[in-house]
């Protein structure tokens, strides 16, 4: 979603995640699936902007700040084979919830080509260890746009996404880092 009033604009992003990992690391595996959301939301500005008004050359930038909510539901299976041979494995199931906000500070370039077609560049970073925020994170994205009508465009590119968390302390500390990467799609609908 994004909103604009004269030479500020908000936005309001949704990505859901589908996330899966097995590791072994000597007698014990672990399988390890998380399911997803993230929200993120930034007041910003335009700061730069070159293009034409027939959108089809220059190049337009954005700066924003604001805030984005991650909700993890997280399964997980940690299976640890005996020492001795005949003993069974131990097996150990859990179920748990993650959610948590970090602020951030992101950038946003479109490069139109055509009045149909063009290109954005996306760039996110934050988290900064502020509070229950994640130790850091990044995102990025670069993908072309096609214009199919006055109010829909489609979006086709790549993005990556890590962050690194610290949930507890002592014995019960969890760090956890993860990394997505990999093809994007998207649909944008204009209502006005």
């Amino acid at each position: 979603m994004y909103a604009r009033w004269r030479w500020l604009g908000f936005t309001a992003d949704w990505t859901y995640a589908d996330l899966q990992s097995d590791q072994r690391s000597g007698l014990t595996s672990v399988d390890l699936h998380i399911k997803q959301n993230i929200l993120d939301m930034k007041l910003g500005g335009k700061v730069y902007d070159t293009r034409t008004t027939a959108q089809d050359g220059g190049m337009g930038l954005w700066v924003g700040v604001g805030a984005r909510y991650w909700a993890d539901d997280v399964n997980y299976t940690i299976t640890m084979d005996p020492i001795l041979p005949g003993n069974d494995p131990t097996v150990i199931d859990g179920k748990t919830a993650q959610t948590w906000w970090d602020p951030v500070i992101g950038v946003n370039m479109h490069f139109p080509v055509t009045p149909s077609v063009g290109f954005i560049v996306r760039a996110t970073g934050g988290g900064f260890g502020i509070g229950d925020a994640s130790d850091y994170m990044w995102d990025a994205e670069f993908a072309a746009l096609f214009r199919l009508s006055k109010r829909l465009m489609l979006s086709a590119g790549y993005r990556q996404f890590k962050y690194k968390r610290t949930d507890g302390s002592g014995e019960d500390e969890v760090v956890q880092t993860t990394s997505v990467v990999g093809p994007a799609i998207g649909l944008s609908i204009g209502i006005f």
